[in-house]
This record gives structure tokens, C-alpha cells and sequence, in this order.
């Protein structure tokens, strides 16, 4: 097999790679040449910094006014080809990882003390796996990049787990594990077929674009990856493995932040399942749309009977994946608009609340709801961030879920009617219920259970994070510019769909 070694570059300066490679040698220093657990933390803050910064300079090249791939990075080709390029929806998403990755950085100090060598590296190596995935314009590159990112996850998720939590953390590995042997299944059946009618391997997407697949083929391919899409959303009925992950992560285990916070299951859907698979996709459209409505009332109800904050949140992150599915499937302009802008937004809101969940963890020793109460007092600013993000899943007006949850409404019913816009909104207004009684029971309530005695006020980094992630959500008053970003991009995952105007 002959792979072209030559490279090619669409920018002076190849910003994709140094954002996918700068954090990924940051790490490796922190990890094998930093002297302690302290000039191991400075390092990786610096480093997360100058992603930022790296990620400021890319939107700042960005021509948000052209629909397509731009600053795309290529080398090789076939089996080896690393191809990196963004659109409007992928530069959102590379600016989340970015964000959410210092975020995390400066969560994981606890006071005066610096966490783990191990984790300032794992949280930078994760940083740059969700770049080069959310770059990726190659399945098959996607695909081992997934790889990659769900090994650290777990290997998070067992590093600082709370309590005895094996059958959980075995359970997320199998769901996990299973997503990805059926992604890259997917991957090899596209770049067979690839291979069929061009002579060739490739599993890029401009050439799978070019060669489509034929119907059966199509089949096949969009069941192997709406499944492993559905576990990493998680999308009901293949959700098992969150709320497990999710309850006995420690403190300061970051994994459900990134797993819940970046969209990987939706910017999946969109990138590849929609644009390749459109035969499929329009045959099995309306079979799903009944599951989607059923996540959404599934997960809320579920929330609501939940004594445990970090089950409840899981439970309504597997709700709000369910509508953000059903966005996907109108297949329309509005709703797919609405369904982009939501997974950032909901990613903002739920790395807030899963923030949240862990500070409380911190200085109550316990996020079991009766036991917690009357924490606003001591924990004011907590307290705020913690309603700004409730708002914003709510989709209430000032933050970006209301544009959202307005776009994405209006796009269901123009494909879906009255029924299935009905059932969104009855899904919203269950939302609403159980994060404005979590809001109550931890911060408003009488304490009735015993906790550890007092309450630490807030450290600096910690106020820093509940600060930027609240800021982030009520910059919704203006969704202008986000939503001009994502809006020239659509009509690539949408082309060969009739839209209804």
C-alpha cells in the first residue's frame, strides 16, 4: 500500500496541530520530567492557557462568513492520513474542549494543595485526543482518536472513583469498550466500500462523500454507528453505564465533565452519520423519533426519584441527549441549528453542574440529598452558578438554551408536527421540575442529615471556574454570533435532505 508522505497546509501557521500537540507534549512533561506535583500543575496550567489562547487565534482566522472546511492540515493518506480541518460546528467544539480543559485544571486544585502529577497530565492528554477528534476529517483518524480519549476516561474514572466502585467502573468499560469496537467497524465497512467503487482504502470524507455507499451497505453502517454514537451520548435505551460512572466518581474525578460536557455522540451524528448515510438515515428517521420522545420522559422521571446529585444529573444529561436526537432527526435547517447550539450550551451548563456536584463533595464529604441543605449561605457563589447553569439546560431566556430550545422547537414542528413538539417542551418543563428541587434541596432546604461540620468558603481557582462558566452561559443574551458560525456550515450535513421551506 503506497501512502503520499507529502503535506499540505491551507494555513501560514499549522494552528490545528499545535493545538493538538502542543497539550499532548505538555502532558508528557508533566507527567515524566516535572520535578513534583506542583511544577507539574504550573506546567499544565500554562500549557491549558496557551491552548486557550492557541483557540482565541483560531477563531480569529476563521472566515465565518464561508461554508466548508477551512485551515485544513494534511499528511498521507489511506490507512495513515492525518487530515485536520474546521468548519463553523467544529470550531465550536474545539473552543469548549479548550475552555473546559483549563477549567478543569483549576478545579483540580483543592486549596493549597496541587492535584496528582497524574492528573494534570491526563486532563492535558485529554484535551488534545477531543481536538485532533473534533478536527478529524478522516473516520478512520477519528476513530483511534476516539479510542484514545474513551482509554483515558476510563482510566480516570478508576484512578479517582469514590468508594467501592468496581461492578460500576466494569460496566462503563464494557458500554464504552462497545462503542468503540462498533465505531471502528463502521470504519472499515465505509473504507471497504470506499475501496470497492474507487480501487482504493480511504476514509476521508471528502472521497467517502464522493464514492457514496449503496443502500444495504448504508444500513449496516448506520446501525453500528447510531449505537456507538447512542452509548456515548448516552442516548436511552444504551445510557446504563452514566449514572453508575457518574455517582461514584470522586471529587475531583474530571472524566463525566468531559463525557457529559462534549457532545462527542451528536458532533458524531453530524459529521459523519448525516452527510454519508443519507439513504438510511431518511428510511430509519421516523422509527427513532418515538425512542427520542421516550429518553426524554425516561430521563426526567428518572431524575426526579433520584436521592443521589450525581445520579440525578446523569439522569438528566440522558434526557437532554434524547432531545438533542430528536433535533437531529428533523433533519431540518432550524432544528439542527437549534440542536448544535444546544450541545454547547449544554455542555457549558452541565460541566458547571458537574463542577458543582464535586465542590460539594468536597466540603460535605457526601452529595446524597437529604443529608445536604442550607448551603447558599455559606456558598453563595456556588449557589449562583450552580442556577445560572440549571437555568440555562431549562432554556430560559438570557442564556443560550432559550434560542436553542426556540430553534430547535421550531424545527420539530415543522417536520414533526404537533405531537413530538408537544412532548419536547413537556421534556423541558420536567427539566425545569428537577433541577429547580435539586437547587432547593441542596442550597435552600432545612439541613436535616449531618454533614462534615462547617463549610469551607470557596478557593480562588474554584471561584474562577464557577465565574467563567456562568459568564459563559449568560453571554446567551446575544447568541448572534455562535449561531453565525454554526449556520454556514449546515447545508454539508444537510445536502441531500429535502428541507420543508
Amino acid at each position: 500500500m503506497a501512502v503520499e508522505l507529502s503535506w499540505s497546509t491551507q494555513a501560514a501557521l499549522p494552528v490545528l496541530s499545535l493545538l493538538l500537540w502542543l497539550p499532548a507534549a505538555a502532558a508528557f512533561a508533566a507527567h515524566r520530567l516535572a520535578r513534583d506535583d506542583e511544577s507539574a500543575y504550573r506546567l499544565a496550567r500554562g500549557a491549558a492557557l496557551a491552548e486557550a489562547l492557541a483557540g482565541v487565534y483560531l477563531l480569529s482566522r476563521f472566515d465565518g462568513g464561508q461554508g466548508g472546511m477551512q485551515l485544513a492540515e494534511r499528511l498521507g493518506g489511506g490507512w495513515l492520513n492525518y487530515h485536520l480541518g474546521v468548519d463553523g460546528v467544529s470550531l465550536l467544539f474545539v473552543l469548549l474542549t479548550a475552555g473546559l480543559g483549563f477549567l478543569a485544571l483549576l478545579y483540580g486544585r483543592d486549596g493549597s494543595t496541587p492535584p496528582p502529577r497524574s492528573y494534570s497530565a491526563a486532563v492535558l492528554a485529554y484535551q488534545a485526543v477531543l481536538v485532533g477528534l473534533f478536527a478529524s476529517q478522516d473516520i478512520w483518524l477519528f476513530a483511534w482518536l476516539s479510542a484514545a480519549e474513551t482509554g483515558l476516561a476510563l482510566w480516570l474514572l478508576w484512578r479517582w472513583r469514590a468508594g467501592v466502585s468496581g461492578p460500576a467502573m466494569t460496566h462503563a468499560s464494557q458500554f464504552l469498550g462497545g462503542a468503540l469496537i462498533l465505531l471502528l467497524a463502521a470504519a472499515v465497512l465505509l473504507g471497504w466500500q470506499h475501496a470497492e467503487s474507487a480501487g482504493r482504502w480511504s476514509f476521508d470524507l471528502a472521497d467517502l462523500l464522493e464514492h457514496p455507499a449503496p443502500a444495504n451497505l448504508q444500513t449496516a453502517a448506520f446501525f453500528l454507528l447510531l449505537f456507538a454514537f447512542g452509548i456515548r451520548l448516552p442516548l436511552f435505551p444504551l445510557h446504563g453505564w452514566l449514572a453508575p460512572a457518574v455517582q461514584h466518581a470522586g471529587p475531583l474525578a474530571v472524566a463525566p465533565v468531559f463525557l457529559a460536557g462534549l457532545k462527542t455522540g451528536i458532533y458524531g451524528l453530524v459529521r459523519w452519520v448525516l452527510p454519508i448515510l443519507p439513504d438510511a438515515v431518511r428510511h430509519w428517521d421516523l422509527y427513532l423519533v418515538p425512542l427520542a420522545v421516550l429518553g426524554i420522559f425516561y430521563g426526567a422521571v428518572l431524575a426526579l426519584v433520584q436521592q443521589h446529585l450525581g445520579r440525578l444529573l446523569a439522569y438528566a444529561v440522558v434526557s437532554h441527549a434524547s432531545a438533542l436526537t430528536l433535533g437531529v432527526l428533523t433533519l431540518d435547517k432550524e432544528g439542527l441549528a437549534g440542536t448544535l447550539l444546544m450541545s454547547i450550551d449544554a455542555g457549558i451548563a452541565s460541566a458547571g453542574l458537574l463542577f458543582a456536584c464535586g465542590m460539594i463533595h468536597r466540603r460535605t464529604g457526601t452529595v446524597f440529598l437529604p443529608r445536604l441543605g442550607d448551603l447558599f449561605d455559606p456558598l453563595p457563589a456556588l449557589g449562583l452558578a450552580f442556577m445560572i447553569a440549571a437555568l440555562t439546560l431549562m432554556g430560559m431566556p438570557g442564556t443560550p438554551g432559550f434560542d436553542a430550545a426556540h430553534l430547535l422547537l421550531e424545527g420539530t414542528l415543522e417536520v414533526h408536527e404537533w405531537g413530538v413538539a408537544v412532548a419536547l417542551a413537556s421534556g423541558n418543563v420536567l427539566t425545569a421540575a428537577m433541577l429547580l428541587w435539586a437547587f432547593q434541596r441542596v442550597f435552600l432546604a432545612q439541613r436535616r442529615g449531618t454533614r462534615r461540620h462547617g463549610c469551607q468558603a470557596m478557593t480562588l481557582p474554584e471561584l474562577i471556574v464557577a465565574g467563567a462558566l456562568s459568564a459563559a452561559l449568560l453571554a446567551g443574551f446575544y447568541t448572534h454570533p455562535w449561531l453565525s458560525l454554526i449556520e454556514p456550515a449546515l447545508p454539508g450535513p444537510l445536502q441531500h435532505y429535502a428541507q420543508p421551506h
